[in-house]
């Protein structure tokens, strides 16, 4: 029997990736399409893969930077101006001023002379306890850990599915959550002081936990490594990449 929810990968290359899209997801159920994240190349991405901001219920952003939050921009203008929509928007209360106040209001923030709020371009829902619902899901933001004094978190659905958005290593995290699969953030050719090297996943993981993750949010340049990561992690995640949810 198929499974009515998918968890689909939009795009998996970093910030600078010309050829994979920036690293967003889509969780696809009962309740409608949740984007995860909405880069700056989101649109792009979801119309590779047979999607538009039409097909956009929802979105959950793990963290403020532009690789996945830029999107928002043009699904804000587009919602509201061309579908007459007002989409979803659930967000850790942490990320909220940073959201608006330092990187949408200058775009988003005045309207032919009037000011306007977050609450004008999207149902804003401030996740209570790191825990909400979508549909039949409980989704758990879990706290990760990326750049300095910047709030960042990954997502688990149903103790089944672990997607990390962008962080270090966190083995003080994710080896004490329980799941099935897993999307994991990973330099693969180059060291970052704010991704995690593959190599620094290797040594920070048991090796049951590295053979249930995928990696994503990788360069361009992804074949210079890819012999090394075979064995290790379950492979390297890619677009238009789709995992039943029970």
């Amino acid at each position: 029997m198929q499974s009515e929810s998918q968890f689909k990968i939009i795009g998996c290359g970093n910030s600078e990736s010309l050829s994979h899209f920036n690293n967003n997801a889509l969780l696809a159920c009962s309740a409608g399409n949740l984007m995860i994240d909405c880069g700056h190349t989101a649109k792009q991405a979801l119309h590779q893969q047979g999607y538009s901001w039409s097909d956009i219920d929802a979105v959950y952003i793990t963290h403020v930077h532009g690789d996945h939050v830029f999107g928002l921009e043009r699904l804000a203008f587009e919602s509201r101006f061309k579908l007459n929509t007002r989409p979803t928007l659930f967000l850790e209360p942490s990320l909220e001023v940073d959201l608006w106040e330092h990187t949408l209001k200058g775009s988003l923030g005045n309207i032919n002379g009037e000011r306007q709020k977050l609450t004008d371009y999207f149902d804003v829902k401030l996740i209570s306890e790191n825990s909400f619902r979508y549909g039949p899901h409980t989704i758990r933001s879990i706290p990760v850990d990326h750049a300095p004094d910047k709030a960042a978190f990954g997502i688990l659905i149903d103790n089944y599915l672990f997607y990390s958005g962008d962080t270090k290593a966190i083995p003080e995290v994710i080896n004490n959550l329980t799941f099935e699969i897993g999307f994991h953030d990973a330099s693969i050719a180059d060291a970052s002081p704010v991704h995690a090297h593959f190599d620094a996943l290797q040594a920070a993981y048991p090796s049951d936990v590295c053979k249930k993750l995928f990696l994503m949010s990788y360069e361009d340049n992804w074949q210079l490594a890819n012999k090394d990561i075979r064995g290790v992690f379950a492979g390297l995640a890619y677009q238009g990449q789709m995992v039943a949810l029970p």
